[in-house]
């Protein structure tokens, strides 16, 4: 990231959603994960409060638990 606000400089572009999405899923399994990290800390916060992505974590249909889809196992476990 070095200074710029987004991956690509200063707009949001489709990189980010990767990698934030990435960054949230670290964060399910280790909240402390980017403990270390402030950068990518204040830029996984910035997305998160993106006024739309802000209102849809909120709502009903923004699922918190689920990481992967239906057809992914643990472990080899089905």
């Amino acid at each position: 990231l070095g200074s710029k606000e987004w991956l690509t400089g200063d707009k949001i572009n489709y990189p980010d959603f990767g990698l934030c999405e990435l960054l949230n899923q670290l964060t399910k399994f280790d909240p402390t994960c980017l403990k270390s990290y402030p950068k990518l800390q204040a830029y996984l916060t910035r997305f998160e409060n993106l006024p739309a992505l802000k209102d849809y974590m909120a709502s009903k249909e923004f699922n918190t638990i689920a990481c992967h889809g239906a057809s992914a196992h643990w472990r080899g476990d089905s």
